[in-house]
């Protein structure tokens, strides 16, 4: 643990939950780790990449497709519960590499329209750091083209 505040806190709640009862065990330890960890340590939450945020009205539809045919294909698995699936994951595979493709367009228009020097640096970094996490993608997929000059 980080600090000593949050340390004491997770310590004392520990303390807490396990002085509760008169025999001690392993679940009734770990089950007092857990709920200790939950009431002191932050859960942290993962945060979409740009290109996620401004497409989602089109992507979270098709995530839900795709979960609600997996979930299907798991229970009874069939040609057309298997077809459906490989159908939804392609829609869903498409949808997000045009997601992608538009927010580079995006960056790249932002970056060549730009005069000032600090916006323009902006520009540059958020590029950057979009191409550095799908350039890998781009490079499996050789229809990738370059647009932003």
């Amino acid at each position: 643990l980080l600090n000593e505040d949050v340390k004491q806190r997770f310590n004392d709640e520990v303390l807490r939950l396990t002085s509760q009862t008169n025999t001690p065990s392993y679940s009734l330890f770990a089950n007092a780790l857990k709920s200790a960890a939950e009431s002191t340590l932050p859960r942290k939450n993962r945060s979409h990449p740009d290109w996620f945020n401004e497409s989602q009205d089109i992507l979270l539809p098709l995530i839900n497709t795709r979960n609600i045919c997996m979930q299907k294909v798991l229970h009874r698995r069939t040609r057309s519960n298997s077809k459906n699936l490989r159908s939804a994951r392609k829609q869903l595979k498409k949808a997000i590499l045009n997601a992608k493709n538009d927010c580079l367009k995006k960056q790249c228009y932002t970056l060549n329209n730009n005069f000032g020097t600090k916006q323009a640096w902006e520009s540059i970094k958020n590029l950057k750091r979009t191409l550095s996490k799908i350039i890998v993608v781009h490079q499996a997929n050789e229809t990738f083209k370059w647009n932003c000059m």
